[in-house]
């Protein structure tokens, strides 16, 4: 069974790294925002599919999941955010992006339907600048390359403000036993700059 454990650690990016991360806090956002569009317009195709007497099997299908939502960003990024690669962002951040919105949608209809419990949770919305800038990377994507660095995909090696030689010999110890049993998947912000866990 594997472990998954995550860290937080503060980081120190250069001017330059800083604008990098802000990138991709902004690129995670479209992303969100791209995958709630596909959904809210498969809804409103099933809907009017209804009114002209389309079975409920032959409706539109609503891409609720991670892969679907990928593959219709995959489909349409070139075209409509031509600068996602012109810019050389990374291509993890997206697949994040979608793995998180399909989460909140599973969220939402798991509290409906009383399989979740706790506070209310609604139906995702857009996300806005005024909401915070982040983004996640999948588990091993961040890594620790020393004690005060840690390399970022699309974003290069950032010092961080913290010793991390308690996670670099961690890794060191599960590298030489043979396959890692924790992993860690860091939410990264461009202000303040950390690196961290990513939540359900």
């Amino acid at each position: 069974m594997t472990e998954r454990q995550g860290y937080r650690v503060e980081l120190a990016p250069t001017l330059g790294q800083r604008t990098r991360l802000g990138q991709h806090a902004g690129l995670s956002r479209v992303v969100e925002n791209f995958c709630l569009e596909k959904v809210k317009a498969a809804l409103d195709q099933r809907e009017a599919e209804k009114t002209y007497g389309v079975p409920d099997k032959d409706l539109t299908p609503v891409p609720w999941s991670a892969p679907a939502l990928e593959k219709l960003w995959r489909l349409e990024h070139r075209d409509r955010y031509s600068w996602f690669t012109e810019e050389g962002l990374s291509s993890r951040v997206p697949k994040e992006a979608c793995r998180a919105r399909a989460a909140g949608f599973k969220n939402f209809f798991d509290f409906r339907s009383g399989k979740r419990r706790g506070r209310k949770v609604g139906f995702p919305g857009w996300r806005k600048r005024k909401h915070g800038s982040r983004f996640r990377y999948d588990a091993g994507r961040a890594r620790p390359v020393s004690a005060r660095v840690v390399a970022l995909p699309g974003v290069g090696k950032v010092r961080t403000l913290e010793d991390m030689s308690w996670l670099t010999g961690r890794h060191n110890n599960t590298s030489s036993e043979g396959p890692r049993t924790s992993s860690s998947t860091p939410q990264a912000s461009p202000s303040p700059p950390v690196c961290g866990p990513s939540s359900p």
